[in-house]
């Protein structure tokens, strides 16, 4: 990932004169639905109880912030952070015991934007790109809260309300190998898409 931010940022040093003067800054506060899809593997010789069983189970409101600079009138970068709770519920053991779990999922990326020109109102893009993502809480404490690298896809719109301000919507797509391994080897495998649909407002700075 940050590979990928050190080549978006020396594409913005690159920019001609000419392009700079129509960049925009556009900051974003969204709220959304995280809905985690795919499906689990389960080579462990035991189970952990609290253990999301798949990766619905993680399913849940996303709050973050997106932050897109525009290089040009169809050209940007969009900076995405996200995050997510998810409670479990009680699960009794065969010993007697009750685990209550939680889920805490932040994601971190950077996407491409590009911005196809239409006879409308609303504003629309396309985006792609990379980032990581990073599963915490109390259901991953015996696995270290593990992180992933994964692929962001993603289209957005926004349509002007006043001035700088606009309604904002979107939806990204995060893809990548699912893989959680303890002290013994790998537990829990399996390949997931997590969306998130969004909506909120948007402030341009110029």
């Amino acid at each position: 990932m940050r590979k990928g931010l050190v080549m978006l940022l020396a594409g913005t040093v690159a920019t001609p004169t000419l392009a700079r003067a129509q960049r925009s800054l556009e900051i974003e506060p969204v709220v959304g639905a995280y809905s985690p899809r795919g499906s689990y593997v389960h080579s462990g010789s035991f189970y952990f109880v609290g253990t999301p069983d798949s990766p619905r189970d993680n399913a849940g409101t996303a709050y973050g912030v997106n932050a897109r600079l525009w290089l040009t009138r169809s050209i940007g970068i969009q900076l995405q952070e996200m995050s997510s709770t998810a409670d479990h519920p009680t699960v009794f053991t065969p010993g007697g015991g009750a685990v209550a779990t939680t889920t805490k999922v932040r994601a971190l990326t950077a996407q491409a934007l590009f911005r196809p020109t239409l006879p409308t109102r609303a504003r629309l893009w396309l985006s792609a790109g990379e980032g990581t993502i990073r599963h915490s809480g109390s259901a991953y404490t015996p696995f270290g809260s593990p992180s992933q690298r994964t692929i962001a896809l993603g289209a957005g719109a926004t349509i002007p309300l006043w001035r700088g301000l606009s309604a904002a919507a979107g939806v990204d797509d995060l893809i990548y190998d699912w893989t959680l391994t303890d002290q013994v080897g790998p537990y829990q495998s399996g390949s997931q898409s997590d969306v998130v649909a969004r909506v909120g407002l948007s402030l341009t700075i110029r």
